[in-house]
């Protein structure tokens, strides 16, 4: 699931509106395909694994960092492409609260397909909160970057307790900012998300 989570990283800031996910198929305990979605309306990390995985699918394992779709919208349910696949089991690290696109997992236990969710959800979650909390809530995601309070101070001469002049940071001083936003952030231009 580890490995699902790299991948599904690659596509963030891509997807929107979608989630960043990642897959991977394993088959007697070897990586045989993996896959990520890489863009809004392209293949799903599902359709990608299992294509990369071909005839060795039948059998394997399926880890998957958001359960698999369940309907059509640009592509087609991620659901039937594992079943026609033979994958024997399913591991979703966590359930898809979109109510379009939820119910995978029950329609592939109702087709004879082991399923589980909950390996590394936190994690998994994490990656889209901004997802996560676009569909559960109606709002945008806001993330607010503020300056440094030293960098908004009135422009007046300062000095050190010795009385020797202050000297402005410049550029570097500036990137201390930085550390204060999540290691990976990247706004997404088509979910409404606010930086302020």
């Amino acid at each position: 699931m580890q490995l699902a989570l790299a991948l599904a990283a690659r596509g963030k800031g891509f997807t929107s509106p979608n989630p960043c996910v990642g897959a991977v198929v394993v088959k007697n305990g070897e990586v045989v395909g993996e896959g990520w979605h890489r863009a809004f309306g392209a293949d799903h990390a599902e359709v990608m694994a299992i294509n990369h995985a071909g005839d060795a699918a039948r059998g394997a394992d399926l880890f998957v960092t958001l359960e698999p779709c369940n309907h059509f919208g640009k592509t087609p349910p991620c659901t039937h492409k594992i079943l026609r696949a033979g994958i024997r089991r399913v591991v979703a690290a966590c359930p898809d609260p979109n109510p379009k696109a939820a119910g995978g997992l029950e329609f592939l236990a109702q087709n004879g397909v082991d399923v589980s969710c909950g390996l590394l959800q936190v994690e998994a979650e994490t990656l889209i909160e901004d997802f996560l909390w676009y569909v559960r809530h109606h709002t945008p995601f806001v993330i607010l970057s503020a300056p440094p309070l030293w960098t908004v101070a009135l422009p007046l001469p300062r000095v050190t307790p010795s009385g020797s002049p202050v000297k402005n940071p410049g550029p570097s001083g500036m990137k201390s900012g930085a550390r204060w936003m999540p290691s990976w952030w990247v706004p997404e231009p088509c979910m409404p998300t606010i930086l302020l």
